[in-house]
Formats: C-alpha cells, sequence, structure tokens
C-alpha cells in the first residue's frame, strides 16, 4: 500500500511544504519492487485544474540501469522531500508514485495554499 502525506494540510504562499511517501508491504511475504532506473519515487503537485506545477524529478537525472527493492513483511519504506516554490492561494493535488515496472503505485492527498 501506499500513502502520501503532507507535514500539514494548510500552508502560507511561499512556505515550504513537506512531503512523505510511504511505501507499506502488509502482508507475510516480503515483497519486490522492480525498476527500470534509479529513481525509486516522485512527487507532483497539480493546481485543482489539474495543472503540473510541480515534479520534484523534473531536473534530476537518474542511473539507467535496472534496480529493485525488497520490502519485507510488515515494512514501511518513508521518502521525504520538500517542495521550496511558491505557490498561489488554492487547493492543490499532491501525488505521490512509485514508478515500479508492471505495476506503478500511486497515492494522492491534497494541500490548500492561503
Amino acid at each position: 500500500t501506499v500513502r502520501v502525506a503532507p507535514a500539514r494540510t494548510t500552508y502560507a504562499a511561499g512556505e515550504p511544504i513537506t512531503l512523505t511517501l510511504g511505501v507499506r508491504n502488509p502482508t507475510d511475504v516480503a515483497v519486490t519492487l522492480r525498476f527500470a532506473t534509479g529513481q525509486r519515487y516522485d512527487f507532483v503537485i497539480e493546481s485543482a485544474a489539474g495543472v503540473e506545477v510541480w515534479r520534484w524529478s523534473a531536473d534530476r537525472a537518474f542511473t539507467q540501469g535496472l534496480g529493485e527493492q525488497t520490502v519485507p513483511p510488515g515494512w514501511e519504506l518513508d521518502y521525504n522531500e520538500t517542495f521550496t516554490g511558491r505557490l498561489a492561494p488554492g487547493t492543490y493535488r499532491v501525488r505521490g508514485i512509485v514508478p515500479s515496472v508492471g505495476d506503478t503505485l500511486e497515492a494522492r492527498g491534497e494541500v490548500v495554499v492561503r
């Protein structure tokens, strides 16, 4: 299972937005996620109209080798990043993405900028 959670649901304009993407294995067996590159996660912030305003990976380069990550039973992996740009007041959708091969995992949340 995956969840995306901002540190808070309401922010002032220009205030950094800290995001956490949690990947949990609720089963009794280890789960192995396979990846086509070195990228293990991504965060996206979209306007209420669905327009992408920020993508964490947009200005990053990743190794181009296959990889994998095993999540033991009952474990949770957390990925954290902070958006430091400036957003106009409004409601924004936040997406946390695990770009695993064959089954991209995604969770959605929301933040309000005042």
